[in-house]
């Protein structure tokens, strides 16, 4: 099984970092891991099935299993990797601009 490179736009982290600010304002222990996790659960799966529908702009979504967010990403087949764009809560917009 072929296995895609991730590459993550550098705003991403910024989103991560608000939103583990947010978990962690709300003093719930584990809370902000539990997400991170959930994160990189989200991750592993781009990087073995990458091909879900496309949503916009040549833009697809995966939504977190366990947390409200999707991440936003595009696919290069050519060169098999998954470029994640976004990370958005699930009841905000979920077209960006990338």
């Amino acid at each position: 099984m072929t296995h895609y490179k991730i590459k993550v736009k550098s705003s991403v982290f910024n989103d991560l970092d608000l939103i583990c600010e947010y978990y962690n304002s709300l003093n719930i222990i584990g809370l902000t891991q539990r997400f991170l996790d959930d994160y990189s659960e989200t991750v592993d799966i781009l990087s073995i099935f990458p091909k879900f529908e496309i949503k916009y702009d040549n833009i697809r979504l995966l939504k977190f299993s366990k947390f409200p967010y999707h991440i936003h990403f595009q696919v290069d087949e050519s060169i098999k990797t998954v470029f994640i764009i976004a990370i958005t809560h699930s009841f905000k917009d979920l077209k960006i601009n990338h």
